[in-house]
């Protein structure tokens, strides 16, 4: 239950980032109070009953006047989440729906349009079809509203973040490791220096240039992004600590293992067996660490 209420938790972010700004005064307090029982039931981890409700205000909307109204967007945005990992077919007609609206009302680089965009990637990629994963990825840094030092290269960063993964998984490592490099960088100059997706953003130009087996640069990259991510455990009290920590967690597991496959590789037996049983230590970080 837990798990499911930090989940849906996430969802509920995400909703945060592309609503109120993208309402509009006139109808803004309106569009909060319709929501108002769906945020309730996320947070409660009730994400059956948050779709049953989101569907009928969307069905709503399509029998009047307001099928096009902008609240529409982040309705369509929230509903592609929750059918993610149950339904991606779905997820995706549904984020495409929220880009076009999102267009058609806000011009072809709206804000919030990039996670959008990232969704559809994300649809795409549950459903087998990386090409089009990739080219909704590069559409996505094209239309980003800002580049490498302007207001949008956070979400600039996670566009490349996502687009390092999906390289990867095809085997283009060294195409994937420039773009985690330049997510590592941006990152590095705009989020906090506390925030641990800098380390992970490191970590994964270091797995990549393991793969591509370029062991001297992957050790460096690696023992720093370890040493980094340890220190920036996620902290505080809300809903989504949970499931950061927990990414947090099995982020710096998977990079602790890739510097010991590292000393495997490069033949330093001592190295490897030390790495080896800090990962057999136990579960808990402070073994790991």
């Amino acid at each position: 239950q837990q798990q499911k209420t930090a989940e849906a938790a996430v969802v509920r972010s995400e909703l945060d980032a592309v609503s109120a700004k993208r309402l509009g005064s006139d109808n803004v307090f309106a569009a909060e109070a319709k929501l108002e029982q769906v945020n309730r039931l996320i947070y409660q981890g009730k994400g059956d009953e948050a779709e049953t409700a989101l569907r009928g205000i969307l069905a709503g909307m399509d029998r009047t006047v307001d099928a096009n109204n902008p609240f529409a967007i982040p309705v369509r945005f929230l509903l592609a989440n929750l059918a993610l990992a149950k339904n991606p077919a779905e997820s995706e007609l549904l984020a495409r729906e929220a880009i076009a609206l999102s267009r058609s009302k806000f011009g072809p680089r709206s804000e919030g349009l990039t996670k959008e965009q990232l969704l559809l990637a994300r649809s795409l990629q549950a459903q087998g079809k990386t090409v089009e994963a990739e080219a909704t990825l590069r559409e996505a840094l094209a239309d980003a509203p800002g580049q490498r030092d302007g207001p949008g290269s956070v979400e600039r960063a996670g566009i490349l973040f996502e687009l390092a993964r999906l390289l990867e998984r095809g085997g283009k490592f060294e195409a994937a490791a420039a773009c985690a490099r330049e997510a590592w960088q941006i990152r590095q100059k705009f989020l906090p220096a506390t925030d641990w997706n800098i380390a992970d953003a490191r970590g994964r130009l270091g797995e990549n240039l393991f793969e591509a087996k370029k062991y001297p640069e992957a050790e460096i990259e690696l023992l720093a992004s370890f040493e980094e991510m340890r220190d920036r455990r996620p902290t505080g009290t809300g809903p989504l600590v949970p499931i950061h920590t927990r990414s947090w967690h099995n982020r710096l597991r998977t990079v602790a293992a890739k510097i010991e496959q590292i000393y495997i590789e490069t033949e330093r037996p001592d190295k490897a067996a030390e790495w080896k049983r800090r990962l057999r230590r136990g579960s808990g970080v402070v073994a790991i660490g």
